[in-house]
Formats: structure tokens, C-alpha cells, sequence
């Protein structure tokens, strides 16, 4: 300091002296005077981010409320932080901080064959039944069954396909167990007409 009152002293300046001032004046608020943070509510908020990758607005307020701090500043860190790069707003609300990459979408658990081994094919069951049973005029879902067992598909899959099939007409049912291919044919009613009795003749016959 002794530079700092010379220099003063040089200015005309005297009976100049010095003391440590430990209480900073800061405005009043509704709660009180306002408190003085050594870090200051962007890099409190980095904090935050730093501990999370992906995170509520809530829970940032939350953060700063905790720490004798005020929803504002966590209002106003929120929109620094997004302007400068080091968060993105995933949707309403929601936050994640930048670089952070997404999990991929779980890949769908395909069919297992025997002893546990996944199993993919290239034409699916409703395919095959549909090329087995095209145009033919009787068939079985043992038959089917059987077909499904030699070529290392699962029988169980053919009953609710044969269900589906004859809700849409393609095929019909004829028994238990059996079906044929296409709409069921309702045979019709031939008109027979009645032989006049011979016993019965007719108005000029009766006359004559």
C-alpha cells in the first residue's frame, strides 16, 4: 500500500489511511440483504453439469435453492450455459449436457431356435404357410406342423397365422383341424318344379 500513499500524497492529498473492510454493502431484498457468493451462479451451475449429464430444470433450482442461492441465478445459468455450447435443451424443461451421446434404441429380440440360439429368417411363416396352401382344395395343421418341425420353425406360430387367415376369408375351415384354400362355397338350391299329377288334366280335357 505504501506506493499507493505516496502516489495520493503526491496528488496534495493528506492525512490518508488505511483499513481492511471485511462487510461488502450489496442492495436489500425482500429476505434481506443480498449474500455474496465467491463463485458466481454460471460456474456454480458448470458444478452441476460437470456431476450431471442429463438433467431436470427442477432439479438445477433445486441445486441452487439448497445452497443459499435463488431460482433467478439458476434461471439465468441455465439460458448462459446453453448460449456458450455446454448444455443443449433436449426437450421442455429437460437439459443434457453437450457431448454427451445418446444410447442407442435396444435392437427387437428376434425368435430363438433350439438350444437357444437366435434365429433369423429371411421369409417369414406367414410366407411359407401361405406357399404351401395356395390353391389347394384340403389341408391340415398337422400337416403344417410337421412341415414347420422339418424346416427348424416353431410349430406354435402356425395356429395364430391359420386364425388370421380364415378372419380375412382367404381360407376356410372344414373340420377340426381341417381347411381349405379360399372363400367356403354355398352350393345352390336348384329349383325343382312339380310334375303335374297326370291324374289332374286341364280345363279343355275336363270339358271335352
Amino acid at each position: 500500500m505504501g506506493h499507493v500513499l505516496a502516489e495520493l500524497t503526491k496528488m496534495g492529498l493528506a492525512n490518508i489511511g488505511y483499513e481492511l473492510v471485511t462487510d461488502v454493502l450489496t442492495f436489500r431484498t425482500k429476505s434481506g440483504p443480498r449474500k455474496v457468493h465467491e463463485v458466481n451462479g454460471d460456474d456454480f451451475a458448470r458444478a452441476f453439469v460437470k456431476e450431471n449429464a442429463s438433467f431436470a430444470a427442477i432439479q438445477l433450482v433445486n441445486h441452487f435453492k439448497e445452497n443459499d442461492r435463488t431460482d433467478r441465478m439458476a434461471y439465468k445459468a441455465l439460458r448462459a450455459l446453453v448460449k456458450e455450447g455446454a448444455i443443449k435443451k433436449l426437450s421442455l424443461g429437460h437439459y443434457q449436457r453437450a457431448g454427451v451421446k445418446a444410447l442407442p434404441a435396444p435392437k427387437p429380440s428376434a425368435p430363438k431356435g433350439r438350444g437357444g440360439a437366435v434365429r433369423r429368417h429371411e421369409i417369414g411363416n406367414k410366407e411359407v404357410i401361405l406357399t404351401r396352401i395356395k390353391g389347394r382344395r384340403r389341408f391340415t395343421l398337422k400337416e403344417l406342423r410337421d412341415h414347420f418341425a422339418n424346416i427348424r420353425r416353431n410349430p406354435k406360430s402356425i395356429s395364430p397365422i391359420i386364425s388370421a387367415l380364415s378372419h380375412v376369408k382367404l381360407i376356410t375351415k372344414l373340420e377340426g383341424g381341417v381347411y381349405a384354400w379360399g372363400k367356403k362355397k354355398i352350393a345352390k338350391k336348384k329349383e325343382v318344379r312339380k310334375k303335374r299329377d297326370a291324374s289332374v288334366a286341364s280345363p279343355e280335357q275336363t270339358n271335352g
